[in-house]
């Protein structure tokens, strides 16, 4: 449970984990005393768990960045954050249980853009920023069974999303 102030977690296969509790996710950032902030989590594949995939739970700290992960055949939840205090996803692709955010306060400095999701049901009525989003069907992608989640051409996904500064500059097409 939790990790340290500042860390980086990078290109990694987090996979057929979290087995072992109910309470607990394949990337748990309940770090206790709120220690675990200012993190990026970006590049990674987290899949295959009957847990939650990405859990930023009660005391996970402040300023997390999570961008650019594919999370897929994880149920019943893909993420899941306990308060939304500068949590800012960006650009994943979440294939599975549609992601969850309960909150014990109101939503501080925090955004949900340019993500590929289920749903947004659970995400839209929260507070937080949640521009450029694209609720996915297995049409949007090259070989959805195949787990090939590369988008098709002629997805409702391509140039969906919005300008991010600092996180999408360079993007090719109409819009990231």
């Amino acid at each position: 449970d939790g990790f340290p102030y500042r860390s980086e977690f990078s290109y990694n296969l987090f996979e057929d984990g979290a087995n072992l509790s109910w309470d607990t996710g394949f990337f748990d950032g309940d770090s206790g005393g709120g220690n675990g902030g200012s993190c990026i989590v970006h590049h990674n594949v987290f899949r295959n768990t009957p847990s939650i995939g990405i859990f930023m739970a009660f005391y996970s700290g402040l300023d997390l960045v999570v961008h650019h992960n594919i999370i897929h055949d994880i149920q019943p939840m893909s993420m899941r954050s306990g308060a939304w205090n500068f949590l800012n996803y960006y650009h994943n692709t979440i294939i599975g249980g549609a992601p969850l955010a309960g909150s014990a306060n109101d939503p501080v400095e925090s955004a949900f853009n340019n993500n590929l999701q289920v749903s947004m049901d659970n995400i839209a009525t929260i507070g937080v920023d949640n521009r450029g989003n694209h609720n996915y069907s297995p049409s949007d992608f090259v070989n959805f069974s195949g787990k090939d989640f590369r988008l098709e051409a002629g997805s409702g996904a391509i140039d969906k999303g919005i300008v991010l500064p600092g996180i999408n500059d360079g993007y090719s097409g109409a819009a990231p």
